[in-house]
């Protein structure tokens, strides 16, 4: 969970606009991801009722095929400075974490 995009604020409200602007340009498998860092990921149970906390994580094929289809998308897509900002640190943070072949972990609070 030490990564950029994961420090305090920076991802609270983003993962709804942030899907709906990818939408038709990833793939169902990455935008599902993308849903598991929105909604959360509990261990058991569907979704997380989450009362203001949200925990998520991919596993690390799940990372490598994000980080995949997020790396390749042309720039011009993410039309919203905010998002383009939190898009870039996310394909970072996710190359760092392929890159060890770890477990994503997200924790909004």
């Amino acid at each position: 969970d030490d990564y950029p995009f994961n420090e305090g604020w920076k991802h609270y409200q983003v993962w709804e606009p942030y899907r709906k602007m990818l939408a038709g340009h990833i793939t169902a498998d990455c935008d599902a991801s993308l849903q598991h860092m929105q909604d959360g990921r509990p261990l058991k149970g569907s979704r997380i009722d989450h009362d203001g906390c949200v925990f998520g994580w991919l596993a690390p094929e799940e990372v490598a095929e994000l980080h995949e289809s997020l790396s390749q998308l042309d720039d011009a897509l993410i039309t919203d400075e905010d998002l383009a900002d939190f898009h870039e640190t996310f394909v970072e943070s996710l190359q760092a974490i392929r890159d060890r072949n770890a477990v994503l972990f997200m924790a909004a609070h």
